[in-house]
């Protein structure tokens, strides 16, 4: 497929072995308090193979040579390899990962616990024409504490708090490649802590009536990090490398990129170290909602129809409003969806009537940064430039685009099944 920042690249081929050994051991301390202590260690070979091909293949001469920035004989591949060498890379990563439970049941309907684990997920590799092409293992240290329970008249009633420690968090991050498209890239941009609450509850509020809901809290913010790509926003032009977002610069003694004596009107003030604009401290991670809520209704009873039940239902949901990049400037509005449903229930057949979305909530489900066109203003092909106006050389780079993914519409249906 062509578009306007050229032809798609094919992908690549990305396979994981893993192998692993766990044991665990669980010790009734006394009838009341259990102990929990689980081992696992785990190892991960990681291999990505780059897959490329002739522009020819799947594009028609004819857009070929409206495309902009193609040629008849471009040979694409995602990875920036040149023609008929593929990239293949392996990398292998260990991980020791343990995890302590302590139950503590008060009576049959009351349980309180608290745990601690270690998680992780392995690196891997970029394109090898990104601005890195490679990314490490990323870690987490999780403390939880909370209670489960079927009290005051519930079939449950559970909650829990939790603290979670995330190092090496990987984002991703967009550049240009050689050829004039867009690709991506995985870096770890730093250190983040969340901490939140969750509570789910459920109860049959008359006979045949059942309300179930649940909600989360999370407070989450980077405490250390550095994004190039922030820096690229504050600093504009002068912490890049052409298109390439960059905190270095070689020239330099210390190898950092600063902001120069020449700066134009609007720019940080000469000789601030693009590392220090690429600083993400403090802000909340992208793509996190800080609330998250449902509520969902089922009444079933008997219908006239006989050997069947009319069962009604309705789900609320509930997702509060997040940012869709790190600097925390674009936020994507909350967002509460109404599903509804009716049907008959047999002991083997069932028709359902439904409906989702049904109040015609608009609020956009997510937001990529995508392209940034580099031909923006018309400086190399006025003819199928964009609209958009060149910024001021050398500050704000080429103007910010996003992709948005928009709400699914209103969807009705029916579903029958039959259970053999």
């Amino acid at each position: 497929e062509l578009t306007a920042s050229g032809a798609d690249g094919p992908g690549s081929i990305r396979t994981t072995e893993n192998w692993a050994v766990f044991g665990g051991i669980e010790v009734d301390v006394t009838d009341n308090l259990k102990v929990g202590l689980e081992y696992r260690h785990q190892e991960d070979t990681i291999t990505t193979r780059a897959l490329e091909y002739h522009i020819t293949q799947f594009i028609p001469q004819s857009q070929i040579a409206l495309a902009l920035r193609q040629n008849p004989g471009q040979i694409v591949t995602n990875a920036g390899e040149v023609a008929g060498r593929p990239s293949f890379r392996t990398a292998s990563f260990d991980a020791d990962l343990p995890r302590v439970t302590i139950d503590y049941r008060f009576n049959p309907d009351l349980l309180i616990y608290a745990q601690y684990a270690e998680g992780n997920s392995p690196g891997g590799f970029n394109p090898v024409d990104a601005p890195q092409t490679t990314f490490d293992e990323e870690t987490l240290t999780n403390l939880e504490a909370g209670i489960k329970s079927s009290v005051f008249g519930f079939d449950y009633l559970n909650l829990a708090v939790f603290k979670i420690e995330y190092e090496n968090q990987g984002l991703t991050n967009n550049y240009i490649t050689a050829t004039g498209g867009q690709n991506s890239y995985t870096a770890n941009i730093g250190d983040s802590e969340i901490t939140g609450l969750e509570l789910e509850a459920s109860r049959e509020q008359f006979e045949g009536f059942q309300l179930t809901g649940t909600w989360s809290y999370l407070d989450a913010e980077f405490v250390n990090g550095l994004d190039p790509q922030q820096a690229l926003f504050r600093g504009g032009g002068y912490c890049a490398v052409g298109t390439t977002a960059t905190i270095l610069d070689p020239t330099q003694p210390d190898g950092l990129r600063r902001i120069p004596a020449n700066a134009v009107a609007g720019a940080p003030a000469p000789g601030t170290l693009c590392r220090d604009l690429a600083s993400v401290k403090g802000k909340r991670p992208p793509l996190v909602a800080e609330n998250l809520a449902s509520l969902s209704a089922r009444y079933t009873t008997a219908s006239p129809l006989q050997g069947y039940d009319l069962v009604l239902g309705a789900d609320l949901t509930y997702r509060g409003a997040f940012f869709a990049q790190v600097d925390n400037l674009l936020e994507l509005p909350s967002s509460t969806k109404l599903n509804l449903q009716v049907g008959l229930r047999g002991d083997r057949f069932r028709i359902t009537a439904w409906g989702r979305n049904v109040t015609d909530e608009d609020a956009a489900e997510g937001a990529l940064r995508f392209v940034d066109d580099p031909d923006a203003g018309g400086r190399t092909n006025p003819a199928i430039s964009s609209a958009l106006p060149a910024a001021p050389l050398g500050f704000q780079g080429t103007p910010r685009a996003f992709a948005v993914t928009p709400p699914r519409k209103p969807t009705f249906g029916i579903t029958i099944s039959y259970d053999w």
